[in-house]
Order: structure tokens, then C-alpha cells, then sequence
């Protein structure tokens, strides 16, 4: 059975990765923003960023987005931007694999500790890769 990205309780036939109310919580719409991009492409895409000098500091390899809204029949997707997004992605790696897994676990056992966190939540790439 598949689970919810967000809240990690099971998704009713139909539902893909996320309750419509989780993505809407965590997105601000019923359906998540399509993240248009494979692990093997963040790579090269995170160079062009640093070369622009527009990066986020940290240890972690992490990338800014924000969402461009979808055209009449098109899905809304994530964009780079550089800095100032409103998401943060933070992909897999090849040395830490799950690391983005184990993060956001830790989140939601700091959430039931009644510690404060940020939204957060897992999203697949277009090859179906957390």
C-alpha cells in the first residue's frame, strides 16, 4: 500500500503521494507541483547555481525552489532559482543514501515531541526517486 509523503499514513486508491489536504498543507493546492527533474541531472543543474553564486550554505547538497503555476491543462511545476525560493530540496546523494528519508523522520518524531519545525515532506522526481 502506498503512504503519504506528508503524513505518512496510507493513500486511498487514486490518491498519488500525497491526501489532497497534506499537499495543500505542505503546497497550498490539492496536487503537488511536478518536480521536473532525475537525481542525475541535480548534479549538473547545482554547478550552473554555484557558478551564479546563488547557493544555500550548509553541508548538505541543497537546491532553492519555487513553483511556477501550471498553463489551462498543464500541472504546476518546481523551478531552480537560485536563493529565495520557497522550498528547499534536498536530494539524494550517492555517499548518504536516505538521507532525505531519515530528515524528514526526524522531523516528524521533533513534531511529536512537541518541538516546532518547519513544513516539510518528501517528492518523488520524474523517475519515481525520493
Amino acid at each position: 500500500m502506498e503512504k503519504c509523503l506528508y503524513c505518512y499514513k496510507p493513500l486511498k486508491p487514486g490518491q498519488v503521494d500525497y491526501h489532497p489536504a497534506c499537499a495543500r498543507k505542505l503546497f497550498g493546492t490539492k496536487e503537488a507541483p511536478v518536480l521536473p527533474y532525475v537525481r542525475k541531472e541535480i548534479g549538473d543543474l547545482a554547478k550552473q547555481v554555484v557558478r551564479a553564486q546563488t547557493t544555500l550554505t550548509g553541508v548538505q547538497a541543497k537546491l532553492s525552489l519555487d513553483v511556477n503555476p501550471g498553463g489551462k491543462n498543464e500541472p504546476s511545476r518546481f523551478t531552480i532559482v537560485g536563493l529565495w525560493g520557497k522550498y528547499i530540496l534536498k536530494p539524494q546523494t550517492d555517499r548518504y543514501r536516505c538521507l532525505p528519508e531519515i530528515e524528514d523522520l526526524t522531523m516528524h518524531l521533533a513534531e511529536a515531541a512537541k518541538i516546532a519545525v518547519v513544513p516539510h515532506g518528501l517528492i518523488r522526481f520524474t523517475d519515481g526517486e525520493l
